[in-house]
């Protein structure tokens, strides 16, 4: 991994049981776990058809350091903009992790 691409903070956040509304229904909220540096790619062209066989829905890439701790159940944040996680492809060597997203605004 060359880490002079690992440009851009982002900050990794999972998932938090909240409390129940007047439904019933379950409201999560967001916890931080980390803020890291990572390299961060929007797939455009003949990229989203190559990401299309990882994930229909991929449309940003977005490359870190290798974490035994993350999952697809978490998202993150990208300035003002919540990336939500459809594949994790984590290195043989450990050395890596590329988070294939879909953007929610």
């Amino acid at each position: 991994m060359r880490t002079g691409r690992l440009r851009h903070r982002v900050t990794i956040q999972q998932p938090k049981a909240g409390s129940a509304n007047e439904y019933g229904e379950i409201i999560n909220t967001w916890t931080t776990l980390d803020t890291i540096w990572a390299d961060v790619f929007e797939l455009y062209g003949s990229e989203a058809v190559a990401a299309a066989q990882v994930s229909p829905e991929a449309s940003v890439r977005v490359t870190t350091r290798y974490r035994a701790d993350v999952s697809e159940d978490m998202r993150i944040k990208w300035g003002e903009r919540y990336l939500y996680p459809v594949a994790l492809i984590k290195d043989v060597r450990k050395t890596s992790i590329a988070w294939f997203c879909r953007e929610e605004r």
